[in-house]
């Protein structure tokens, strides 16, 4: 075993001499990234906590991500993963159930947590009452640990949050069908690989060809469905994602079949229909061609992240900056 997880495991363990060891190699990090974490300061959270919980969860991800007794496992990208995670600060207080920083939780996501539920079909009273269920079992209740210990700061929260809802509240997603929401119920995010990119002798350009394949086997499999799709099906997706009308569409009488021409409603139904069935056989034959690589809810997480970067750069240009990122 090298000395990287050696330390580790004395990280784990409660050891001291391991505690002092991760003090010297990345206290100066730590310090500079708590710095950042302007929130988690304010309600109070001391240095000595951020830097145990960041050794707490990189030693975790190092442990959890390699091989038996790999040669040259590093402790250091694991640590920097965290790091680069702002609401990890957060989340320590949110563990302990600090009212304060749950109230700051639900001001800072609420709004973004009522729009998933909102978008999947629930009305907006609905998605407050799945909001507020969705609070208590992240906090947890009658002295059960809340599900928002399985956050490690291996994702950006907001993501991890997605991928949560998706995988495994029981509230869900409207658009889920039981059958398919049963497949994933089961499985927990506590674990990411997908963004663990900078395991033990992965380079910055490793991972990024990483990221590379990732988007290349997204493209290839939706491909494969969309190519499976009959050419009416395309054609009704094609014109709507371009601003077409459905009453004019409808009107065309381009989608006639068998001399009889859909209605306005009829249309959207079907573009409903369609889209919700080739998201699901894509993302079900995506996690299958990761068999025995990576867990639904990692795909999921993947998936989010892959869009979430590339609708990014395709807006830079429009908006001439950056996209704020939650500080």
């Amino acid at each position: 075993m090298n000395e990287d997880m050696k330390l580790a495991v004395g990280i784990l363990g409660d050891v001291a001499r391991s505690a002092r060891a991760f003090e010297r190699r990345f206290g100066d990090d730590v310090a500079a990234a708590l710095e950042h974490c302007r929130t988690a300061l304010e309600l109070g959270l001391r240095y000595e906590e951020y830097r145990d919980a960041v050794a707490q969860s990189a030693a975790r991800s190092l442990l959890s991500s390699m091989p038996a007794e790999p040669a040259d496992a590093r402790l250091g990208p694991h640590v920097s993963r965290v790091l680069g995670h702002r609401d990890f600060g957060l989340a320590i207080l949110l563990k302990r159930g600090r009212e304060d920083a749950w109230q700051v939780f639900v001001e800072r996501f609420g709004t973004y947590l009522k729009s998933l539920f909102i978008r999947s079909g629930r009305t907006s009273d609905e998605a407050r009452d799945l909001l507020l269920d969705l609070v208590r079992e992240l906090r947890g209740e009658d002295g059960q640990i809340g599900a928002i210990a399985d956050y490690r700061g291996r994702s950006d929260l907001q993501n991890w949050l997605f991928c949560y809802i998706r995988a495994s509240f029981r509230g869900g997603f409207a658009a889920r069908d039981e059958g398919v929401t049963g497949a994933v119920t089961a499985a927990r995010t506590a674990s990411m690989p997908i963004v663990d990119l900078g395991a033990a002798g992965v380079s910055d350009d490793d991972q990024e060809l990483d990221r590379q394949d990732f988007g290349a086997r997204l493209r290839q499999v939706f491909g494969d469905q969309w190519q499976a799709l009959p050419p009416r099906d395309q054609k009704l997706i094609e014109i709507l994602a371009a601003g077409g009308s459905a009453v004019g569409l409808a009107a065309s009488g381009i989608l006639a079949e068998r001399n009889r021409a859909p209605d306005a409603a009829q249309l959207l139904a079907r573009h409903r229909q369609v889209l919700e069935a080739l998201f699901d056989r894509f993302f079900w034959k995506l996690v299958e061609s990761f068999r025995g690589e990576l867990r639904a809810p990692d795909v999921e997480e993947a998936l989010h992240r892959q869009v979430s970067g590339e609708l990014e750069r395709e807006l830079m240009p429009v908006l001439g900056f950056e996209l704020e990122r939650e500080a």
